[in-house]
């Protein structure tokens, strides 16, 4: 119920009518102020779809986050862009479609997989925009979008699979993909952790658990129990590569 909620709250049409009824309700206000009446015009322009629209559009309307802006590299931004995202999705369908083709499935044809490879990369947002303003499920969008550039494979697409298959098992590629963009910043970090544990091991300053006073210890083992989490990651990351 609050994810259906919450993806009403943000659909571009319940978006467009709080901007457009927050900037009907200062014009009102700004009228009233100064006394002087509102244009037919400009009331009408208010509620105007197409003004609503620019507005939305524009892209100095909508909140982005500066981690992203000041702080984020290419490379990792494009890891958690839509683009990649939605690429993930369709090479996991077209590894599912390979692996049912191997094993002997009847409907699915060497031709519906290359139409498949072949769009990978070629998505249309805005036919799956559309899509999902229609059937209110993203997975069931892209497959639609996918299918109508692929009208040879759109009967095989994501058969037998659910939206876990693809959402899910994306989110793990991303993370994974991630941190292997982190690992030599991480190994780094642990170099420099390392310094700091020899420089200011007999540097006494006070423990904290919980947030909470606890008992003397030195700022060097500090440094040492927060390089030692960060070895044991790196290493598990290596063993599972």
């Amino acid at each position: 119920m609050l994810s259906v909620l919450a993806r009403r709250l943000a659909s571009p049409s319940i978006t467009r009518t709080c901007l457009v009824r927050a900037t009907s309700t200062y014009a009102s206000t700004r009228s009233m102020a100064t006394g002087t009446p509102l244009p037919s015009d400009d009331r009408a322009s208010l509620w105007s779809r197409s003004t609503a629209d620019a507005r939305i559009a524009d892209h100095h309307s909508k909140y982005e986050t500066p981690l992203v802006g000041r702080y984020t590299s290419p490379e990792m931004n494009y890891n958690w862009s839509r683009q990649k995202k939605f690429s993930t999705w369709r090479r996991m369908w077209v590894a599912l479609a390979q692996a049912q083709h191997e094993l002997g499935l009847p409907q699915i044809s060497a031709e519906q997989l290359d139409e498949m490879r072949r769009n990978i990369d070629n998505i249309d947002f805005a036919a799956a925009a559309a899509y999902e303003r229609e059937l209110r499920h993203d997975v069931m969008a892209h497959i639609h979008a996918f299918g109508d550039q692929c009208p040879k494979a759109r009967p095989i697409i994501h058969l037998g699979a659910t939206s876990c298959f693809v959402g899910d098992n994306t989110d793990l590629i991303q993370m994974r993909d991630g941190m292997q963009l982190l690992k030599v910043q991480l190994l780094q970090l642990i170099k420099l952790l390392r310094g700091m544990c020899l420089e200011y091991k007999d540097l006494p300053t006070l423990g904290f658990t919980h947030y909470q006073p606890a008992q003397l210890t030195t700022y060097g083992t500090v440094h040492l129990a927060r390089s030692i989490s960060l070895s044991r990651f790196s290493l598990a990351r290596s063993l599972t590569r």
